[in-house]
């Protein structure tokens, strides 16, 4: 009969070992998938950031492009002063694109322009340029001033 006992007492630990052992590997493996799921959340997050910088840069590089082709053609000069926008486009790679003259003293030679580039999550650049023509040429350029 004391045979009978002991083998009841054993069965018993190691089915508490057996919980003990379930219990911890349940708790590691939540705790894992807790922290993939939390490091996938923030690396959407920063793909997002990521689609909206390049959305910008686009943007930019379209612009100091139509630009430059303008200057190219002599007529930047005259979409900076006549046209709205300076002659842009609106919306590019969705971002908004704003052309304001910086101070129009209406010369012939110079048109200073801020374009300031805002994504749809509200990451805002601005950029200063100047139109000039050669007096004596006639020949537009454009240039990007630091401020």
């Amino acid at each position: 009969m004391n045979i009978k006992k002991t083998l009841k007492s054993d069965s018993g630990y190691a089915l508490g070992l057996v919980l003990i052992f379930v219990m911890a590997v349940g708790t590691v493996l939540g705790s894992v998938m807790m922290v993939t799921q939390l490091s996938s959340d923030a690396q959407g997050r920063g793909v997002d950031q990521l689609v909206s910088s390049n959305n910008v840069a686009v943007a930019v590089s379209d612009v100091i492009e139509q630009l430059a082709q303008d200057s190219a053609a002599s007529y930047a000069l005259q979409l900076t002063q006549n046209t709205s926008n300076c002659g842009l486009p609106e919306h590019l790679s969705d971002v908004d694109v704003l052309c304001q003259l910086v101070n129009n003293d209406n010369s012939v030679t110079t048109q200073p322009l801020r374009i300031r580039f805002t994504s749809k999550n509200g990451k805002t650049i601005e950029r200063d340029f100047l139109v000039s023509a050669d007096a004596t040429t006639g020949t537009q350029s454009v240039q990007e001033v630091s401020r």
